[in-house]
């Protein structure tokens, strides 16, 4: 499977396919507006990509460049192509395009046993253990509730996570990144 990264914005079609992946993909609580991330995508540093695997549309990411690290705030698979491999091969496309960055993400913690969708959770986690991310053992906690943080590699978590919440919101928003439970 061979996959490429198209910028979302010099496509008309895959536009309004990774659109639609994303406000399905994510809850309304922890989505941001779609017209904010269509414009911070247009500066330098943060992309809005999809992704085509032998030219067929199977993802999309949101992702702030940091000094060291490459912070993916949304990454989804198209819901006909998850569990096939799909998401693994755009992680090892991104490990491998940005070989010179730590990943980075969020993901719902499992010390909510009791949440509605902790089965979900627990895969995803999996998903994302036997892709090479770590839990490095600090939560976020932004707009839409209290994450855990995934790396693939070591970096400055706090740094690297304030620096991209920094770039993304005008250097307005600050993000609190704590020891998680």
């Amino acid at each position: 499977m061979v996959i490429h990264e198209v910028d979302v914005l010099k496509n008309r079609e895959i536009y309004e396919r990774v659109k639609k992946l994303y406000l399905s993909a994510f809850p309304k609580e922890e989505r941001l507006p779609w017209w904010l991330l269509r414009l911070s995508s247009r500066r330098r540093g943060i992309g809005l990509s999809a992704y085509l695997a032998d030219g067929v549309f199977c993802g999309m990411t949101y992702h702030i460049f940091t000094d060291h690290g490459l912070m993916i705030m949304f990454f989804s698979v198209d819901r006909e192509l998850r569990a096939k491999g799909y998401g693994s091969a755009i992680l090892s496309y991104l490990k491998q395009q940005y070989a010179d960055k730590t990943l980075l993400l969020h993901v719902e913690p499992l010390d909510e046993v009791d949440a509605p969708n902790y089965a979900e959770r627990v895969r995803r986690m999996a998903f994302y253990t036997k892709n090479g991310f770590l839990d490095t053992g600090m939560d976020v906690f932004d707009v839409g509730g209290r994450f855990r943080i995934l790396a693939n590699g070591e970096v400055d978590i706090v740094k690297e996570y304030r620096q991209a919440f920094y770039r993304f919101s005008f250097y307005l928003w600050r993000v609190r990144i704590c020891q998680g439970g």
